[in-house]
């Protein structure tokens, strides 16, 4: 992303025992009303966990709770960072109806929005910074909360991004604030690193997400200018617009052009392009100046990340296979292999995998598919480089998709 981003330090959250560690305890407070209790808990921007910034460790903070705590003693808090700049109880968040203030507790003082505040009131996607820069949380709602593991898979873990790269991805927290804030992003990407399930996450957590999100590609825009207008200010209007440029670039329609980005439609634009040069030529320079990039490092890239992206891709197909029933020999030819069309090769694998695993022969599994013998073998062996038998449990064969 253009905007600076919090330095990715070693100092984490620090482990801490089971009936503590990332945990809140419910406090001893008078009990609210039932139908101010139902109201409160089910409104949307509620706080319901917090995520420190370069780690992937999202600490609950349940809708019933009443206060958490941060702080680096471990017998006194909810929430342990180890750091000799965070005081021993460093600041409290404790639920005021359906706000959440924050109050500073400790001696370095505890930071919001670039000034040090004694107390202040949090919302989802803003962030604090409790005594020194690398320990930054961000607040998550629920949409939040539930979207971090799939922007985990598409952007990476918080040990695959390295202060300093030529071009760094911008991490799940970082995409998060960027949606909140509302500026207009570009995604580039490889094809089928599932730029579109980035765009409709940005929309999901993001603001304007309670109005249905807009999805056109250059063929589908209309040629005529009323209906360009239409389309802005009916469909588009207080919404995610997610252009899907491709490879496409020939410059479009400028009053449409124009129209998407006018401040008065609030309209949140989302491109997808193969490349930043795409955009350029079908934008115009002035209006892809504005756009902040996100990249989607393709699979290739990410060894680190193979074992859980099978596993989550297995997941998706409601297969019982694992990484880790695969012999040895074949998960590592599965972390070799360059995976040409990155998600959707990830797919094919699953799917193809677990009906091997369940039949038992790749004859079987390839009548089961659809597919000829000769060509799941070739795949099998030639492609994936996998040795038979794949796995080293057995998979039921009665618990098929």
């Amino acid at each position: 992303m253009d905007k600076p981003r919090p330095p990715r330090e070693p100092d984490v959250i620090a482990p801490a025992p089971p009936t503590k560690r990332n945990t809140v305890e419910k406090t001893g407070t008078k009990t609210t009303p039932d139908s101010q209790r139902v109201s409160t808990l089910s409104d949307p921007n509620l706080v319901t966990a917090l995520v420190q910034y370069g780690t992937d460790l999202v600490s609950l903070f349940p809708k019933s709770v009443k206060a958490i705590t941060i702080g680096s003693e471990v017998s006194r808090v909810n929430i342990v960072v180890a750091s000799e700049y965070v005081s021993a109880l460093h600041c409290k968040l404790e639920r005021k109806g359906t706000t959440l203030r924050a109050t500073d507790l400790s001696k370095n003082g505890t930071f919001f929005e670039g000034q040090r505040e004694r107390w202040f009131y949090l919302r989802p996607g803003k962030t604090f910074i409790a005594g020194a820069l690398p320990h930054c949380f961000l607040a998550l709602n629920d949409p939040m909360r539930e979207s971090y593991p799939e922007l985990v898979d598409l952007l990476g873990a918080a040990n695959e991004h390295v202060i300093g790269s030529l071009r760094d991805t911008p991490s799940p927290s970082d995409v998060i604030v960027a949606a909140v804030a509302g500026a207009p992003i570009l995604i580039t990407s490889e094809p089928d690193c599932d730029q579109h399930r980035l765009a409709r996450i940005i929309h999901r957590v993001s603001r304007c997400c309670e109005r249905e999100i807009v999805e056109r590609t250059p063929k589908d825009l209309p040629a005529d200018h009323k209906a360009q207008d239409e389309l802005i200010k009916k469909r588009a209007r207080r919404s995610t617009f997610v252009l899907d440029l491709g490879v496409h670039g020939e410059p479009l329609d400028p009053h449409f052009v124009a129209m998407l980005f006018k401040p008065r439609y609030q309209v949140r634009v989302v491109v997808l392009a193969r490349s930043i040069d795409v955009v350029d030529k079908a934008l115009g320079r002035a209006h892809a100046g504005k756009l902040s990039e996100i990249w989607l490092r393709p699979i290739a890239s990410r060894p680190e990340a193979i074992d859980r992206l099978f596993d989550r891709v297995l997941e998706e197909h409601n297969s019982p296979l694992r990484m880790s029933f695969l012999t040895p020999e074949n998960q590592e030819a599965i972390r070799n292999y360059s995976w040409p069309d990155n998600f959707a090769s990830l797919r094919l694998a699953a799917r193809r995998l677990t009906a091997i695993a369940r039949l038992g022969t790749i004859h079987k599994a390839a009548h089961a598919l659809g597919v000829g013998s000769s060509s799941l073998y070739h795949w099998y062996h030639t492609t994936l480089k996998l040795a038979e038998p794949l796995s080293r449990r057995l998979i039921p064969r009665d618990n098929r998709d």
